[in-house]
């Protein structure tokens, strides 16, 4: 075939018969994001009760949100408020229940691995400082916004390090972000 459009049914036939296939030059059918969505929402139809597939059309891309967002959402006003991971109730049921006028909020945000270390390993002044660090600010940029020494900072930071064990400052701010405990401007 000569386009990528002309290999579904093809796929579709392979896969069904569970004949194992390569396809060269382009992204298989059914690894195609707009696919696995499309998917996702028939799951959702069959299943509600599908976390899975809810997270993967609902909350994407994924958000670095923790307990001071949490408390900044109450303060405003927020109906309610869930995180994307596994929790007690099922996303839908949160929002029927949002719907129906209740307020809804998870007691603590979920624990994220970074390196060696949990989350919630962290203090209160390392994970702001952390996402100040993950959205590239320098040292003296940090100093400045939180009214400390460059050396404070510095302290700081080569403690999330040694508590992670990961090797440098870029790997910290890289590895927070993929991991989900910060999300560069989102304070």
């Amino acid at each position: 075939y000569r386009m990528n459009a002309q290999s579904n049914q093809l796929e579709y036939v392979l896969k069904r018969e569970g004949i194992p296939y390569r396809i060269f030059g382009g992204t298989r059918f059914f690894d195609r994001a707009e696919v696995k969505d499309m998917l996702a929402y028939l799951c959702l139809i069959h299943n509600p009760a599908d976390d899975l597939r809810l997270t993967r059309i609902v909350n994407q891309p994924p958000r670095g949100v923790g307990a001071t967002t949490l408390q900044r959402a109450r303060e405003i006003g927020v109906d309610s408020f869930w995180y994307k991971e596994v929790q007690a109730l099922p996303m839908l049921e949160v929002m029927d229940r949002t719907m129906a006028g209740e307020h809804i909020f998870p007691d603590t945000p979920p624990v994220s691995r970074l390196g060696m270390a949990k989350s919630t390993d962290f203090t209160e002044r390392e994970l702001e400082i952390l996402r100040l660090l993950a959205e590239g600010l320098t040292d003296k940029e940090i100093a400045e916004a939180f009214y400390l020494s460059v050396t404070t900072v510095r302290y700081h930071v080569n403690n999330l390090i040694s508590k992670t064990g990961l090797g440098s400052r870029t790997e910290l701010a890289v590895n927070a972000v993929r991991n989900g405990i910060t999300t560069p401007g989102i304070k």
